[in-house]
């Protein structure tokens, strides 16, 4: 199972080459995400990933890459291709990055 760091994750976003999926809570989705990923947050969603499409690639992403990563190699073992963002969303900077303004 691999890992991808953020400057590669933009490229692939760039390419359109993976689907990305953020599996933190929606209140944590909402203060910061990465522009494009589908929230499904593995506390409710855990029995739905089973049922995405084998055919396309996917990079998942959590805040600190732990549980992104759990669930990755867990998504291998079904079949998937699948990666991981190295150190999750707290330590990417990439220019996709969305935030919620602190107004």
């Amino acid at each position: 199972m691999e890992t991808i760091y953020g400057k590669d994750l933009d490229l692939l976003i760039e390419q359109q080459k993976i689907v990305l999926i953020d599996v933190r809570d929606k209140e944590d989705y909402r203060r910061k995400h990465i522009s494009g990923a589908y929230n499904l947050p593995y506390s409710t969603h855990k029995n739905r990933l089973r049922y995405l499409n084998k055919n396309f690639t996917y990079v998942l992403c959590c805040t600190h890459g732990v549980l992104s990563y759990q669930i990755a190699k867990k998504m291998e073992r079904e079949g998937y291709q699948v990666m991981s963002l190295m150190n999750g969303i707290e330590k990417y900077h990439g220019k996709y990055l969305k935030e919620e303004n602190k107004d």
